[in-house]
């Protein structure tokens, strides 16, 4: 009722099949040191307490344009041809001096020293499967699980509900087709117009991926 939504939530994952260390190492760190995840919060909740509490500032930060404005930004700034926006990579080869090219979808190519490869592992896996067959099985294996956002606008008026929080997750054993709601419009200022709400909630995931396929 505590890892699994945190993790489901975020991650839209089965909890069972990540690793802490890699998702949540905070929890482990806490179990260390503590011998168990709840001693840990209770400890963390008494220290928290006896502390005089100052102003309080959001824990969610991001671009009042949305993510993309990050994107459009560093193609502004960096230098004339040095960012190519929908260029899709279809093929990675060696070159006879050990260079790489890449081949373009469409029929270009590009030739490098070096390539990072920042992709969906799946993706990756396709790439570099000439060169390396045991990397590519590796990348081939890691699961993905999608999940849906249903983006939801209510005047304030409508909602009895205090929004005095940032949303919430919700647990796999209590069932629901919900895994998680954001209440976007108190997460980031801006994000609607005076006495509207922007809801937004989360559904599908690795143990409901059905959900995410649902027509609207």
């Amino acid at each position: 009722r505590v890892a699994q939504p945190l993790v489901g939530g975020i991650y839209t994952a089965d909890p069972t099949r990540l690793s802490l260390a890699a998702t949540m190492p905070r929890f482990l760190e806490m179990e260390r040191q503590h011998r168990s995840v709840i001693l840990a919060m209770r400890r963390q909740a008494k220290a928290t307490a006896a502390r005089d509490s100052g102003a309080r500032w959001s824990l969610f930060a991001s671009f009042a344009d949305g993510m993309q404005t990050l994107v459009d930004t560093l193609a502004r700034r960096v230098p004339e041809g040095g960012v190519r926006l929908g260029a899709r990579v279809a093929a990675l080869t060696r070159t006879g001096d050990g260079r790489w090219r890449l081949g373009l979808a469409s029929g270009e190519s590009i030739e490098a020293t070096d390539v990072v490869l920042t992709l969906p592992a799946y993706a990756s896996a396709a790439l570099v499967r000439p060169h390396d067959a045991a990397l590519a099985d590796t990348l081939a294996d890691i699961v993905y699980a999608s999940s849906a956002i249903v983006t939801l606008g209510y005047a304030r008026r409508q909602i009895r509900h205090p929004l005095d929080g940032f949303g919430f997750v919700v647990p796999a054993i209590e069932r629901r087709r919900l895994i998680a709601g954001s209440f976007s419009s108190v997460k980031y200022a801006g994000r609607a117009g005076d006495g509207q709400v922007l809801l937004r909630a989360f559904v599908g995931g690795a143990l409901a991926e059905e959900l995410a396929t649902l027509p609207d």
